[in-house]
């Protein structure tokens, strides 16, 4: 017999609708109890936002909503084998309408349990660079520096390499400085050094590098490396290098600067 055969053809007696009725009002309170206690636990779990820890009570409540129909269900006199079928079939559309969705938000689990990405970093992935505003249970959303927003779904992220400087505390920046002189390098690397370290918020560990890239009679090409905080890169490369036009405004050497912009980090091939 299946549940359509039995609607049909089977009465239902007074008894066995008021414990229905009872058992579907004690499902709902239970629920709601199971709903209301796994949230206070979730949330005092290290590291899981407030909005993966709501979504995870919800899907509790729901499939214990789920369970009490079907225990009404069979208390009616519904045969259990149809029963179960159902609720089979239920889980398995919303298993398969909601793949994405869960897959994102166990990604998203095991990023903030691990906090391997915390708001207020500034991660690279992807090919996008930004700083971390928020951790949801879909995706992480990122401030990129030109001002666009972004969300990266969880799932991306934690299959995908990503770099932090935020972790460190620091990160380093570079500049190309090309001089035209007759003088000697060792000066003009002197000169360049001293101008960066003097420089605001320049880090002195480990210390302001200047590399001799290239050298022709009369030309020569610097590579100057310094260490800052991860959130000013560009505040911090423009303060660098008005500081080197100034030191060498007064002296006979010509010079040019430019930015050295550090490639994206490298993205998965695409699927073709």
């Amino acid at each position: 017999m299946n549940l359509a055969d039995f609607f049909a053809s089977n009465t239902i007696t007074p008894a066995a609708a008021v414990i229905a009725v009872l058992v579907v009002v004690a499902g709902w309170i239970v629920s709601s109890l199971a709903k209301k206690w796994s949230l206070a636990l979730l949330r005092k779990v290290q590291g899981l936002s407030d909005a993966a820890a709501t979504l995870a009570a919800r899907v509790l409540r729901y499939a214990l909503l789920l369970l009490t129909v079907g225990i009404a269900l069979t208390v009616l006199g519904a045969p259990l084998q149809p029963v179960l079928a159902a609720v089979i079939i239920v889980a398995a559309i919303c298993f398969l309408a909601l793949r994405g969705i869960a897959e994102n938000f166990g990604a998203g689990l095991v990023i903030q349990a691990r906090r391997s990405v915390k708001v207020g970093d500034e991660i690279s992935v992807l090919g996008y660079t930004g700083v971390v505003k928020e951790l949801n249970g879909r995706a992480v959303v990122l401030h990129t520096v030109d001002g666009k927003t972004v969300h990266v779904p969880n799932g991306d992220l934690l299959q995908s390499p990503v770099t932090s400087d935020t972790e460190r505390g620091f990160a380093r920046s570079e500049l190309e400085l090309r001089a035209n002189t007759g003088r000697h390098y060792r000066e003009v690397q002197r000169i360049a050094r001293e101008a960066v370290e003097a420089t605001e918020h320049v880090r002195s560990v480990p210390g302001v590098q200047v590399l001799l890239a290239a050298h022709s009679p009369g030309a020569m090409t610097f590579r100057i490396r310094f260490w800052h905080a991860p959130l000013h890169r560009a505040e911090m490369r423009s303060a660098c290098v008005c500081a080197l036009v100034d030191a060498f405004e007064t002296t006979d050497v010509a010079v040019s600067v430019i930015w050295i912009v550090p490639p994206p980090p490298l993205s998965p091939a695409p699927p073709f």
